[in-house]
């Protein structure tokens, strides 16, 4: 296999020389490909649809930890459910919180990302607790309370869709604080509107503020991405911003009104 194709669409989509071939094999839930590319670095797909890739990750992973993270003055106890390729957890330790806990249904994902990605020592960090586990099933049976979860999952195919259901986010309004706040990624404005549509509707019941923000994807479906923000509390066109780390790519002060503002209209 000399390059990798993604079909967005019977018509459309993106492809990448294949430099290098790190890792292709499939799991007990889905098939697990990295690779090289010049331009682009690593990249790392599973069943066949881009996750990241070195050079422009930082848009998706800024987007979906800070806009929630920066309005919470001491986060205290963060769920990620997904994240396997640890990014999500490199980025949200920037914000010092006392505990992180990533739920990842399979466990090779995170193996391959320690051992390929510079930020793989996050794994190391003391503050993280990994379960290897259906995230459906963990928020349904948890004990704990959340100040934020980031449900950083991959598209509503194989094991992934039944996080895309009403009873998921039942559940994830459970384990989320009084003054807690809920990220979701939401897809392509572009190719996705009916599932938008179908996530805003439910989750709109069940939190007061729903609002979608986006970022720029240069290398998933469309070139930009959605996400969903949801809370009792904050209002993140309101909420007054604690906190922004230092050495962000993309994320800023004056980027959180722009992204919040354009995505009311995307």
């Amino acid at each position: 296999m000399k390059e990798f194709r993604e079909h967005h669409t019977k018509s459309s989509g993106i492809f990448f020389k294949i430099d290098k071939v790190i890792y292709n094999k499939k799991s007990k839930f889905q098939k697990i490909f990295l690779f090289e590319n010049k331009d682009f670095g690593k990249i790392l797909t599973l069943d066949n649809l881009v996750m990241l890739t070195e050079k422009d990750e930082y848009f998706y992973h800024e987007a979906i930890t800070h806009p929630a993270l920066s309005l919470i003055k001491k986060p205290e106890k963060v769920l990620i459910v997904g994240g396997g390729d640890g990014k999500a957890i490199y980025e949200v330790l920037k914000h010092n919180p006392e505990e992180i806990h990533v739920v990842e249904i399979d466990k090779e994902v995170i193996e391959i990302s320690k051992k390929n990605f510079k930020w793989g020592k996050v794994f190391e960090n003391k503050k993280l607790k990994i379960f290897i586990e259906d995230g459906y099933e963990f928020v349904k049976k948890t004990k704990e309370k959340y100040d934020a979860i980031i449900v950083d999952s991959s598209d509503p195919i194989g094991p992934a869709k039944k996080l895309y259901r009403k009873e998921f986010y039942l559940n994830l309004k459970n384990v989320l604080k009084k003054k807690g706040v809920l990220i979701m990624q939401a897809e392509s404005p572009i190719y996705h509107k009916k599932i938008q549509r179908k996530i805003y509707k439910e989750l709109k019941k069940i939190f007061k503020i729903c609002k979608f923000y986006f970022s720029p994807a240069p290398t998933y479906p469309g070139g930009i991405w959605l996400y969903i923000f949801c809370s009792d509390f904050y209002n993140p066109l309101k909420s007054k911003i604690k906190r922004i780390p230092k050495n962000l790519k993309f994320y800023s002060e004056k980027i959180h009104k722009a992204i919040f503002e354009i995505g009311e209209i995307l």
